[in-house]
C-alpha cells in the first residue's frame, strides 16, 4: 500500500516545501494574478507497474494534468501489449485521446533505446503526434550531433541527463551504502 502512495507523498512533499510556483503578484491594473507559466506534473515513470490508462487515472487523482511519458511504457492490452516507444500512429491517436478525455498534456518523454538515426526518427516522429516540447534521453556522445540535427527537424528539444558513470561521486556514494548493507 505504502509503495502504491509513495509518487502521492512525494508530490505532497514538495507542494509543502513551496517547489510549486505562487506568485500573488498582480498586474499594472492589479486585477489578475500574474503567473510564472510553471506547471506541476508527474513522470509516469511513478507508476510504471500499471497500463497507460490506469497511469493517466493516476496522475490525474494526483491533481496534475501534466506528464512525462517513458519509450518503455507497457501501454496495457488497451495497445496491444506494446510500448510507448512501439505505437503505431493508431496507438498514438488514442493517446492523444486519453489524454484529451482526462483533461492531460504530455510535454516530453524520456527515450531509451534508440541505437540508430531511424530509430531515433520514429520516437521524433511519435513525440511530435503528441505535441511534445521535449525528449529526455542519455544518449552516447557518438549520436549528439545526429539527435540535434533531428531536434531541429521535428523543432523537439532535447533534455540530456547525467548517465552515472563507476567514477562519479553518485555511484561511488550508493556503492558505499551497498557495502554497508
Amino acid at each position: 500500500m505504502i509503495k502504491a502512495l509513495l509518487p502521492l507523498f512525494i508530490i505532497v512533499f514538495y507542494q509543502l516545501l513551496g517547489i510549486t510556483v505562487k506568485n500573488d503578484e498582480r498586474d499594472e491594473n492589479n486585477s489578475a494574478p500574474i503567473h510564472a507559466g510553471w506547471s506541476t506534473g508527474v513522470a509516469l515513470y511513478s507508476f510504471n507497474q500499471h497500463s497507460f490508462v490506469k497511469a493517466v487515472a493516476m496522475a490525474k487523482e494526483a491533481g496534475v494534468n501534466s506528464l512525462e511519458g517513458f519509450s518503455f511504457h507497457k501501454m496495457g492490452a488497451e495497445f496491444g501489449d506494446s510500448t510507448m516507444g512501439a505505437l503505431s500512429l493508431e496507438g498514438i491517436g488514442k493517446v492523444r485521446q486519453i489524454m484529451k478525455n482526462n483533461g492531460m498534456s504530455m510535454g516530453s518523454m524520456y527515450v531509451d533505446g534508440a541505437r540508430n538515426a531511424a530509430e531515433w526518427t520514429k520516437f521524433f516522429q511519435a513525440a511530435k503526434e503528441l505535441n511534445m516540447k521535449y525528449l529526455v534521453c542519455e544518449p552516447p556522445k557518438s549520436q549528439w550531433d545526429m539527435i540535434d540535427s533531428l531536434a531541429g527537424k521535428f523543432n523537439i528539444k532535447i533534455a540530456i541527463t547525467p548517465v552515472p558513470t563507476s567514477t562519479s561521486l553518485a555511484s561511488a556514494s550508493l556503492n558505499l551504502l551497498i557495502s554497508f548493507k
